[in-house]
């Protein structure tokens, strides 16, 4: 099995207790490092470029990509090569986040998204990777055999501003005039009110894609 932008190993340990073999591959040295840090040598942990995988053709049973496309330069690209290096049979499981689904409640929507809209152009070079995974994979040799969509949801105030990356929405629409000082304060006012009377409640999709190499 492949982990495609496996970060620092952890599902990817996970995985090899199932697995017969499993292959940690991510561009980042850092969280390779952390990766091969563990006592225990399995999986092994490659540093490559997603772009141009160094296996042979049919060289995995499975491979899994989660929240990786959202930040490659070519998506599409990305999961030709995964297509590739998956045998015939095989099954690919690639999962990310489609940031353009992200809902606060908890105040006046139009406030919330002039928000989101400054988001999206600076959370990831694709925000809608996840919505955009059937599109993706529709002219490749796959057959798609599920495609199901996982909200993650949250009412608690100090994790919807970390999740949602508010200090940063909030800075870049007030910066490019989107959002006033005004509707700023009243935007907090808002959210803290919901977090106050338990009301407030943020959503973001997750969308897996599951399917078999021909």
């Amino acid at each position: 099995m492949l982990d495609l932008g496996c970060g620092p190993g952890l599902d990817a340990r996970e995985l090899a207790v199932r697995s017969r073999q499993v292959v940690g591959v991510d561009h980042d040295a850092v969280l390779l490092a952390a990766a091969q840090g563990g006592e225990d040598p399995r999986p092994c942990f490659i540093r490559a470029d997603a772009h141009a995988l160094p296996f042979a053709g049919a060289s995995f049973d499975a491979v899994r990509a989660e929240r990786l496309l959202q930040h490659v330069a070519g998506p599409d690209g990305v999961i030709g090569e995964v297509t590739r290096v998956t045998r015939v049979g095989g099954r690919l499981a690639l999962i990310d986040t489609d940031w353009a689904s992200l809902s606060i409640g908890c105040g006046p929507v139009e406030i919330e998204r002039r928000i989101v809209a400054a988001l999206l152009g600076e959370v990831a070079r694709h925000p809608t990777a996840g919505r955009d995974l059937i599109r993706s994979a529709a002219d490749l040799r796959l057959e798609i055999l599920s495609v199901t969509v996982h909200p993650l949801t949250s009412g608690d105030p100090t994790t919807v501003r970390q999740i949602a990356h508010l200090d940063l929405a909030e800075r870049l629409a007030v910066d490019n005039g989107s959002l006033s000082h005004e509707d700023l304060q009243h935007w907090h006012r808002s959210l803290r009110t919901a977090g106050q009377r338990a009301t407030l409640l943020a959503t973001i999709n997750l969308v897996m894609l599951i399917a078999r190499r021909q």
